[in-house]
């Protein structure tokens, strides 16, 4: 039976004044079911701090009756209640944004987990990303980016080399908060022992090639060490945002309850 260890940390980087990023996770008692949840906010300090703790937090209230042992799952099951779950977040920042003048300009990426009997589904808006790692350091995105630059991606418009030079690289074309009826992607992925999803914001893509990310995500470290790697190293790289990062190992090692 599989099981799974969720380790993560949040850092404000080595430019910015305050940390707008924001990260949750629950695990059941036996290890067999896993909720990770992380949040790039947007709209000043105060603002973007506000938004991903209320997504995060909202996000985690909704979705958290997936870890009871009583409740049986179902794909379709998980679907809707993380959709839903995903929608009460949107509508706690929206809510908040109307009610307080002074975050009036405050959004959010969103970017959620669920892991269960070797399936993982995960629920996505913005560009903070999921990523599924393999044993050997490969790495497989999961979601995708919901940018101007990716749209100009797929159109053709760029090139993947043009991507980090477009002068609005950073706006979203979805984000929490912005929008009352918001569109959320919803992905299914089976899972393997020794692999792991990373959950991240884009501090940490934008700093390091995928290579890095992937040798330093994989091996036979202690999960916690293979993330504090994680956050040096776009540290060392000058991290110009916030960056943050969660990992869920899927493990065959069976946890008494």
């Amino acid at each position: 039976m599989l099981t799974y260890k969720v380790s993560g940390q949040s850092h404000v980087g080595c430019v910015r004044r305050a940390n707008e990023d924001y990260i949750g996770w629950r695990v059941s008692t036996d290890g067999r079911r896993a909720l990770a949840v992380l949040a790039d906010g947007m709209g000043g300090h105060a603002g973007g701090a506000e938004a991903s703790r209320i997504a995060v937090e909202a996000f985690i209230e909704c979705a958290i009756d997936l870890m009871w042992r009583n409740v049986e799952l179902s794909e379709y099951l998980i679907r809707e209640r993380l959709l839903d779950a995903a929608e009460a977040a949107n509508e706690a920042v929206c809510v908040e944004r109307r009610l307080n003048e002074a975050l009036s300009g405050m959004g959010t990426t969103l970017v959620a987990a669920f892991s269960y009997d070797g399936e993982a589904c995960v629920v996505h808006a913005g560009d903070s990303r999921c990523y599924l790692v393999s044993q050997s350091g490969e790495l497989r995105q999961l979601t995708r980016d919901d940018s101007v630059v990716q749209q100009m991606l797929d159109d053709g418009s760029i090139t993947e080399q043009d991507a980090p030079h477009v002068p609005y690289r950073n706006m979203l074309t979805k984000a929490l908060g912005c929008q009352e009826d918001l569109l959320f992607s919803c992905i299914n992925v089976s899972l393997k022992e020794g692999e792991r999803l990373l959950l991240c914001s884009d501090g940490l893509f934008n700093m390091l090639p995928h290579g890095v990310i992937g040798d330093l995500a994989s091996g036979v470290r202690p999960q916690e060490e293979r993330v504090d790697s994680l956050i040096a190293a776009t540290l060392n790289k000058g991290a110009e945002d916030n960056v943050s990062v969660l990992m869920v190992e899927v493990s065959g090692v069976a946890i008494d309850a």
